[in-house]
């Protein structure tokens, strides 16, 4: 089988997504203060975007990654804060080769069933050029069952699942399906290794269901 894809390093990161605390009780200084760089971000959607702050740091390896995650944890639990945290590992980091046709048909993946969010196991994230006008792709990420973020370079389409393999599967469809020349920065595989839900957490997602997709 010819590889599509070119695989980047395996990384290591913390984010926190604050939904309007940190200006009321000055948690994104201490946030700061342990090593987390901070965005501001929106999650658009019909009813109206979604603002956030994103905090998030890259760490060193594993032990890094659970000591900033439990640090930050630790903290959040002593303030009034809505949001979560997640310590995650970049799995694979690629980006689409040219070889692929410029027609796109569409996307070839249903995804059928969802659930509460806290359950996710990995999220799958599609990164355009925030740069680029809105089109078809945007359209058939959104029609499938993926959100999106508007960050300051990117938008960032994310699907959350329960289960690592059905990430894999998913990823490795999208991987093959994007050309490049459709502005897909890249395709991002991630898993979740700990998660902390805070307050009524207004921005969690859901996520799909285990085995709850079919790939065409």
């Amino acid at each position: 089988m010819v590889k599509l894809y070119k695989t980047r390093a395996l990384g290591y990161h913390v984010h926190v997504n604050d939904y309007g605390s940190s200006k009321r009780a000055n948690i994104g200084k201490v946030l700061r203060n342990l090593g987390l760089r901070e965005r501001h971000c929106s999650k658009l959607r019909k009813e109206g975007d979604l603002e956030f702050d994103l905090f998030i740091h890259e760490c060193l390896d594993q032990r890094e990654n659970l000591r900033i995650f439990n640090a930050v944890c630790d903290f959040l639990r002593t303030v009034p804060f809505q949001g979560y945290a997640e310590a995650e590992v970049l799995l694979s980091d690629c980006s689409p080769i040219d070889s692929n046709p410029t027609r796109l048909i569409d996307l070839p993946i249903r995804l059928d069933q969802f659930i509460d969010g806290l359950q996710k196991k990995a999220d799958v994230h599609v990164f355009r050029d925030v740069a680029l006008p809105m089109d078809e792709i945007d359209n058939q990420l959104t029609k499938a069952g993926f959100y999106v973020v508007r960050h300051p370079r990117s938008r960032i389409y994310t699907l959350q699942t329960t289960s690592l393999s059905d990430a894999q599967q998913i990823f490795d469809v999208l991987v093959r399906y994007f050309p490049r020349e459709h502005g897909i920065r890249s395709v991002e595989l991630e898993t979740i290794r700990k998660l902390m839900g805070f307050g009524d957490m207004p921005g969690i997602e859901p996520a799909l269901s285990k085995g709850a997709f079919q790939i065409f």
